[in-house]
Protein backbone atom coordinates (compact mmCIF):
# COMPACT_ATOMS: atom_id res chain seq x y z
CA UNK A 1 0.00 0.00 0.00
CA UNK A 2 2.84 2.36 0.82
CA UNK A 3 4.35 1.79 -2.66
CA UNK A 4 1.00 2.68 -4.27
CA UNK A 5 0.90 6.01 -2.40
CA UNK A 6 4.42 6.81 -3.55
CA UNK A 7 3.51 5.96 -7.17
CA UNK A 8 0.34 8.07 -6.95
CA UNK A 9 2.26 11.02 -5.54
CA UNK A 10 4.92 10.66 -8.20
CA UNK A 11 2.31 10.46 -10.96
CA UNK A 12 0.53 13.55 -9.58
CA UNK A 13 3.80 15.45 -9.48
CA UNK A 14 4.63 14.49 -13.08
CA UNK A 15 1.18 15.53 -14.33
CA UNK A 16 1.42 18.83 -12.46
CA UNK A 17 4.87 19.53 -13.95
CA UNK A 18 3.62 18.77 -17.46
CA UNK A 19 0.61 21.05 -16.97
CA UNK A 20 2.79 23.90 -15.74
CA UNK A 21 5.16 23.40 -18.67
CA UNK A 22 2.26 23.41 -21.13
CA UNK A 23 0.90 26.68 -19.74
CA UNK A 24 4.37 28.17 -19.72
CA UNK A 25 4.96 27.09 -23.33
CA UNK A 26 2.16 29.28 -24.65
CA UNK A 27 3.67 32.67 -25.39
CA UNK A 28 1.94 35.96 -26.10
CA UNK A 29 3.55 37.97 -28.86
CA UNK A 30 2.51 41.22 -30.51
CA UNK A 31 3.18 42.30 -34.06
CA UNK A 32 5.37 45.43 -34.21
CA UNK A 33 6.53 45.26 -37.84
CA UNK A 34 8.99 47.57 -39.52
CA UNK A 35 12.14 45.40 -39.57
CA UNK A 36 14.54 46.92 -42.08
CA UNK A 37 13.96 45.42 -45.53
CA UNK A 38 11.31 43.03 -44.17
CA UNK A 39 8.77 45.50 -42.76
CA UNK A 40 5.70 43.27 -43.27
CA UNK A 41 7.29 39.80 -43.19
CA UNK A 42 5.44 37.49 -40.79
CA UNK A 43 8.46 35.17 -40.68
CA UNK A 44 10.97 37.85 -39.60
CA UNK A 45 11.67 37.54 -35.86
CA UNK A 46 12.44 41.26 -35.54
CA UNK A 47 8.80 42.06 -36.34
CA UNK A 48 7.58 40.48 -33.07
CA UNK A 49 7.79 41.73 -29.47
CA UNK A 50 9.30 38.40 -28.35
CA UNK A 51 11.92 38.54 -31.13
CA UNK A 52 10.76 35.08 -32.29
CA UNK A 53 8.35 34.07 -35.02
CA UNK A 54 5.09 32.78 -33.53
CA UNK A 55 4.28 29.09 -33.64
CA UNK A 56 1.35 26.81 -32.83
CA UNK A 57 1.80 27.59 -29.11
CA UNK A 58 1.66 31.40 -29.54
CA UNK A 59 -1.12 33.85 -28.90
CA UNK A 60 -0.67 36.50 -31.57
CA UNK A 61 -1.99 40.02 -31.08
CA UNK A 62 -2.19 42.42 -34.01
CA UNK A 63 -2.93 45.94 -32.82
CA UNK A 64 -4.05 48.90 -34.83
CA UNK A 65 -1.21 51.36 -35.08
CA UNK A 66 -2.14 54.85 -36.17
CA UNK A 67 1.19 56.20 -37.37
CA UNK A 68 2.61 57.30 -40.70
CA UNK A 69 4.80 54.18 -40.84
CA UNK A 70 2.36 51.38 -40.05
CA UNK A 71 3.37 47.94 -41.29
CA UNK A 72 0.83 45.16 -40.85
CA UNK A 73 1.83 41.49 -41.17
CA UNK A 74 1.93 39.75 -44.51
CA UNK A 75 2.32 36.00 -44.99
CA UNK A 76 3.73 35.73 -48.50
CA UNK A 77 4.18 31.97 -48.75
CA UNK A 78 4.34 28.90 -46.56
CA UNK A 79 2.33 27.93 -43.51
CA UNK A 80 2.14 30.05 -40.38
CA UNK A 81 0.61 28.44 -37.28
CA UNK A 82 -0.68 30.12 -34.11
CA UNK A 83 -2.60 28.99 -31.03
CA UNK A 84 -4.79 32.13 -30.78
CA UNK A 85 -5.21 35.11 -33.08
CA UNK A 86 -6.45 38.42 -31.68
CA UNK A 87 -6.98 41.43 -33.93
CA UNK A 88 -7.89 44.87 -32.66
CA UNK A 89 -10.32 47.13 -34.51
CA UNK A 90 -8.88 48.36 -37.81
CA UNK A 91 -5.84 46.05 -37.61
CA UNK A 92 -4.90 44.39 -40.89
CA UNK A 93 -3.54 41.01 -41.95
CA UNK A 94 -2.51 39.92 -45.43
CA UNK A 95 -2.40 36.26 -46.54
CA UNK A 96 -0.98 35.88 -50.03
CA UNK A 97 -1.91 33.29 -52.68
CA UNK A 98 0.65 30.62 -51.72
CA UNK A 99 0.29 31.15 -47.97
CA UNK A 100 -1.78 29.68 -45.16
CA UNK A 101 -2.49 30.73 -41.59
CA UNK A 102 -3.58 27.93 -39.27
CA UNK A 103 -5.28 29.00 -36.04
CA UNK A 104 -5.29 26.07 -33.64
CA UNK A 105 -7.59 27.35 -30.87
CA UNK A 106 -9.42 30.68 -31.14
CA UNK A 107 -9.83 33.80 -33.23
CA UNK A 108 -10.96 37.11 -31.76
CA UNK A 109 -11.83 39.78 -34.27
CA UNK A 110 -13.29 43.07 -33.07
CA UNK A 111 -14.82 45.23 -35.78
CA UNK A 112 -12.13 44.20 -38.21
CA UNK A 113 -11.19 46.48 -41.05
CA UNK A 114 -9.34 43.99 -43.25
CA UNK A 115 -8.10 40.48 -43.54
CA UNK A 116 -6.97 40.42 -47.13
CA UNK A 117 -6.64 36.81 -48.13
CA UNK A 118 -5.74 35.27 -51.44
CA UNK A 119 -4.46 32.20 -49.59
CA UNK A 120 -6.09 30.19 -46.81
CA UNK A 121 -7.13 30.97 -43.27
CA UNK A 122 -7.70 27.62 -41.59
CA UNK A 123 -9.54 27.57 -38.31
CA UNK A 124 -9.09 24.26 -36.53
CA UNK A 125 -11.48 24.79 -33.59
CA UNK A 126 -14.95 25.74 -34.82
CA UNK A 127 -16.30 26.37 -31.30
CA UNK A 128 -14.15 29.42 -30.47
CA UNK A 129 -14.69 31.94 -33.26
CA UNK A 130 -15.59 35.26 -31.64
CA UNK A 131 -16.70 38.17 -33.82
CA UNK A 132 -17.66 41.21 -31.79
CA UNK A 133 -19.21 44.14 -33.67
CA UNK A 134 -18.13 42.72 -37.00
CA UNK A 135 -20.40 44.61 -39.34
CA UNK A 136 -17.41 45.47 -41.53
CA UNK A 137 -16.06 41.94 -42.04
CA UNK A 138 -15.11 41.48 -45.65
CA UNK A 139 -17.46 38.86 -47.16
CA UNK A 140 -14.87 36.92 -49.15
CA UNK A 141 -12.77 36.51 -45.99
CA UNK A 142 -15.66 34.74 -44.29
CA UNK A 143 -16.13 32.50 -47.32
CA UNK A 144 -12.46 31.50 -47.17
CA UNK A 145 -12.62 30.72 -43.47
CA UNK A 146 -12.54 26.93 -43.33
CA UNK A 147 -13.07 24.53 -40.47
CA UNK A 148 -11.59 21.06 -40.41
CA UNK A 149 -14.11 19.82 -37.80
Amino acid sequence: INMNRINLKMLTLIVLCLFVEMIHAQKITEWIGGASGREQDWFCNKNWTTQTVPNEFSTVIIKNRFTNKTFYPKIKCGIAKVWNLEMEPSAELFIEKYAELWVMNSIQIKNIKYIQSKGKLLFLNSTSFARNNTQNVVKDVCSQLESTN
